[in-house]
């Protein structure tokens, strides 16, 4: 065991870390009751199961969610959104640089636009998959 002394700052600051989160819990000291139907709690359920959570805490989430004016996002549907910011952010560049060349050289090949058409029709078909199945991807 290292004896430096970030070492040992490292050690304080978890210990203070799990202190903090175990004073945090011991803060949460309202409870809130709902009752509902056998529908209405099954379809918690399979949603508190699809986002990998206990329904208490699905339940808590997306009512802070709600009421924040925000969505709560499974993780799945979260990266497949990453991914496609991703791609459009990518393919956004490859026109910028086709637009670029144009006007630097003022003027555009039939390649250039054969090359922004396949990149506009790329996009096109990514937004188009994501819309139609957002959790295959």
């Amino acid at each position: 065991m290292p004896t430096r002394p970030d070492y040992f700052d490292q050690a304080r600051k978890s210990v203070r870390r799990k202190l903090r989160d175990k004073l945090s819990y011991k803060r949460r000291t309202k409870e809130v009751k709902c009752t509902l139907t056998r529908q209405d709690y099954a379809h918690l359920l399979r949603h508190a199961a699809g986002a990998g959570m206990r329904p208490a805490t699905y339940l808590k989430r997306a009512a802070m969610a709600y009421m924040g004016q925000q969505y709560l996002v499974p993780d799945q549907l979260e990266q497949t959104m990453l991914k496609l910011i991703y791609e459009l952010s990518a393919i956004g560049n490859n026109l910028n640089q086709i637009a670029r060349k144009a006007n630097f050289f003022q003027k555009v090949t039939v390649f250039d636009l054969r090359e922004a058409k396949r990149l506009t029709s790329q996009l096109e078909e990514a937004v188009k998959t994501f819309i139609t199945r957002p959790t295959t991807r």
